[in-house]
């Protein structure tokens, strides 16, 4: 082997694969972006890298030059098609032209064999249903070694002691560098089709992200309007009830009062019972409509929030409890006991302060408290229990009494509305107390749940994002 030949044709080829890796970095936005008006420019940039490494060859001879122009037409030919592989061979051969020299016509023969066969091996790949990404490294270095070979036929055309001295100096470390520099070339080429493949087929994916989101979007809006209207209905419906039903409740429930104050004794015992079960049932039926009402606004009550003195708040709400309880006129046929006129023994502890809203809060510790004064009221002494803690940025609150209780596992049910463990004749209600404590409290950002044994009491907790420590009460 003549290494004084393969050191610059190392050279050369490093040259040729560095100038093709800086083109290929400095071009590949620019050339995505203009792909009508892109093979013109193209193919004077691939033609001034030809020119490029054609001015740093191995000199056999003067006029005898050696470089690695063959490697770019055939890989020009072969990824980027004819005109800019044309513009680029126009511009090699009329630089080898004005360099002279007795090789320059073999020169440009080469020049136009290597574009032509880049080409050609394009047009049957393609033809045959294939894409160029599907080339292996060595089909391209096969595909080099051809080229090559042809390159080192066509030497013959030189006057034949030249084409003597060419052929035995040139043809291994020739046939060694170019293919392989083909190959590399052709690797390069390939991975830049894959990675232009992928960032095709990622905006096709953001394409359709985008239309699936302004869908989605579209969607929502939709739905939302559907719901306002579907608010507005309940809105509406809401009105009708509270207007057009309690009132023909409220007037049977006074009739039957009035029947059993004025004609109590004409009615004889069972028509007394008949109307106090009327009036009950009225009343009963006054109670779940405002129930439902309160429940079905609270969804979309404002919230305003502000840190609330919980301490002062359980007082105050707990004096409305027993207030409300005392003012209760007396059961009458046919109607559920309510608790009696003893006040339970009431004990509260510190209580630390939470963030929300203090209207919302407030019913919140008037439907638990007033439960627990309901359901402690057979208990001998009834007793109520309220307490609290911190506890990872939120408060925890616990209502405890000593009454009925109920099965733990049917807690779950409390929370839903209208869900009752106890009947009218039992415990009178609603069953959307706790439904509504449910709603509130998650709407604050908590959660509330229970804790409970038959006949031993019932404990109900509730949390809420806490407030500053420092405006904790007690």
């Amino acid at each position: 082997m003549d290494t004084v030949a393969l050191l610059p044709l190392v050279h050369n080829a490093a040259l040729l694969l560095a100038l093709v890796f800086l083109h290929d970095v400095l071009t590949r936005q620019w050339l995505r972006q203009h792909l009508l008006l892109r093979d013109v420019p193209l193919g004077l940039v691939l033609g001034g890298i030809g020119m490029a490494v054609m001015l740093t060859p191995w000199v056999l001879e003067p006029g005898v030059i050696f470089d690695t122009r063959t490697v770019l037409l055939a890989i020009s030919g072969l990824f980027f098609g004819p005109l800019p592989t044309l513009i680029a061979m126009a511009m090699t051969a009329a630089l080898r032209l004005q360099m002279g020299g007795p090789a320059a016509v073999t020169g440009v023969a080469t020049i136009i064999a290597a574009g032509g066969l880049g080409i050609g091996w394009r047009l049957w790949w393609r033809g045959r249903g294939r894409e160029l990404v599907e080339l292996s490294g060595l089909q391209l270095y096969l595909f080099g070694f051809l080229l090559h070979l042809l390159v080192l036929a066509l030497m013959l055309l030189l006057p034949r002691p030249t084409a003597h001295q060419v052929l035995s100096q040139i043809s291994l470390p020739f046939l060694l560098i170019h293919p392989l520099a083909t190959s590399l070339l052709g690797v390069l080429m390939i991975n830049r089709l894959r990675q232009e493949r992928m960032v095709d087929r990622l905006r096709q994916s953001e394409s359709c992200y985008r239309e699936l989101s302004q869908n989605l979007e579209r969607r929502v809006e939709e739905r939302t309007r559907q719901l306002e209207e579907v608010n507005r209905e309940l809105d509406s419906f809401a009105y009708s009830v509270s207007h057009d039903l309690r009132a023909p409740l409220r007037a049977m429930s006074n009739y039957s009062t009035i029947l059993l104050r004025q004609h109590a004794a004409a009615l004889g015992e069972d028509g007394r019972r008949i109307c106090g079960n009327i009036g009950a049932a009225c009343r009963n039926m006054v109670e779940l409509i405002e129930g439902l009402l309160q429940f079905s606004r609270l969804g979309r009550a404002e919230l305003r929030k502000r840190p609330v003195d919980m301490a002062a708040m359980v007082d105050s709400v707990y004096r409305e409890v027993r207030a409300a309880f005392a003012a209760e006129p007396p059961p009458t046929a046919g109607t559920p006991p309510r608790p009696p006129a003893v006040a339970p023994e009431f004990f509260r502890g510190e209580l630390p302060a939470a963030e929300g809203d203090p209207g919302l809060l407030g019913q919140v510790w008037y439907n638990l408290l007033h439960n627990a004064v309901k359901f402690s009221a057979g208990a001998t002494p009834p007793r109520i229990r309220v307490s609290g803690r911190r506890e990872e940025g939120m408060a925890v609150y616990l209502v405890e009494d000593n009454g009925v209780g109920f099965p733990e596992r049917e807690s779950r049910r409390l929370f839903q509305v209208f869900q009752r463990l106890h009947g009218d004749d039992e415990f009178p209600g609603s069953g959307a107390g706790l439904a509504i404590v449910r709603r509130i409290v998650e709407r604050h950002g908590g959660r509330v749940w229970a804790r409970s044994v038959p006949d031993r009491g019932a404990g109900f907790y509730f949390s809420l994002p806490a407030a500053a420590p420092a405006q904790s009460g007690a």
